[in-house]
């Protein structure tokens, strides 16, 4: 937290990060994380970010580059790089046994609308798509509003949305 306060105290254009959280425990690693997110979000600054965890690169990536022995592999939203992966290095990359591992990986963010839906139930503008299906499923609706990390409320998702990311990967 002291190394991010003092790199952003002169107000630069453009950070690069690398590893930053490589030495932390889980909870604090995923806390630092989330900071980092909202941080971000709010200051509409240009993060770089070098990480070998891909988990932790779409979890805080707009815009995600793989790379293979200094070469580009493919550069694209995290979305994309899962479901259309450009190779068979980045496929074996991000090959993971369960679609919802996959949906754990796709922020709220990049899939909600911007249209709020009428119900009472709210998540988090943070969550993955993993967390947002899990609440649903257990609160028994089909949509949620997104609410910001200042208690706005920023858009909506429903389960459809949620099936429009999954239908093209079956």
């Amino acid at each position: 937290r002291v190394g991010l306060a003092r790199a952003m105290a002169s107000d630069p254009s453009v950070m690069l990060m690398h590893e930053p959280f490589g030495a932390m425990d889980a909870i604090t690693r995923a806390v630092l994380q989330d900071q980092l997110k909202n941080l971000q979000r709010n200051l509409r600054k240009t993060i770089m970010f070098v990480t070998p965890d891909i988990q932790e690169a779409f979890k805080l990536g707009n815009k995600v580059i793989i790379m293979d022995k200094g070469q580009v592999q493919q550069y694209d939203t995290p979305y994309n790089i899962l479901f259309n992966p450009a190779n068979d290095y980045v496929r074996r990359l991000t090959q993971s046994n369960s679609m919802y591992d996959k949906l754990c990986l796709v922020s709220v963010e990049s899939v909600m609308d911007r249209a709020v839906p009428l119900t009472d139930a709210v998540i988090g503008l943070g969550a993955n798509l993993g967390e947002a299906l899990t609440y649903m499923v257990k609160n028994q609706t089909n949509d949620c509003k997104v609410m910001g990390s200042d208690g706005a409320v920023v858009g909506g998702l429903s389960l459809d949305k949620i099936w429009d990311v999954v239908r093209p990967a079956l």
